[in-house]
């Protein structure tokens, strides 16, 4: 089975908190398929950043506010990043606080205003075109 996904009593329960996850040999098939999905996941992330950084002069991605995109797809990185490193490695629990409180409130606010700036410049205006004909 690849994830243990039953109730656990007491007793292993204590077990799992004296032998923990990282470092136990059990969950070596679930540690290397988050490890596969982190490293595709961050390489995927990369080359899609820097594309982006190097069409930022194109028509469409200025038209869609390069600034905003950009910084939005970074703070995705890094929330991605610190979203998954748990999995595979010893986090210190202010980090996952600050990202989870923080960091996804800033995507959610950077994908809110996004979706306002379409709204706004593209559906409410009066001067696309439709006035020439």
């Amino acid at each position: 089975m690849l994830f243990n996904t039953t109730r656990v009593n007491s007793q292993e329960f204590i077990e799992y908190l004296n032998t923990g996850y990282i470092n136990n040999d059990d969950f070596k098939t679930v540690r290397n398929v988050y490890s596969v999905i982190f490293f595709t996941s961050m390489a995927f992330m990369v080359v899609s950043l820097v594309l982006f950084y190097k069409l930022r002069d194109s028509y469409i991605i200025r038209q869609r506010n390069f600034t905003l995109t950009f910084i939005g797809g970074i703070c995705t990185f890094i929330d991605l990043f610190t979203s998954i490193l748990p999995q595979l490695v010893y986090i210190h629990c202010l980090s996952l606080v600050s990202t989870s409180n923080m960091l996804n409130t800033l995507v959610n606010l950077i994908f809110l205003s996004r979706s306002l700036r379409v709204i706004l410049f593209y559906h409410l205006n009066y001067f696309k075109g439709n006035y020439l004909l």
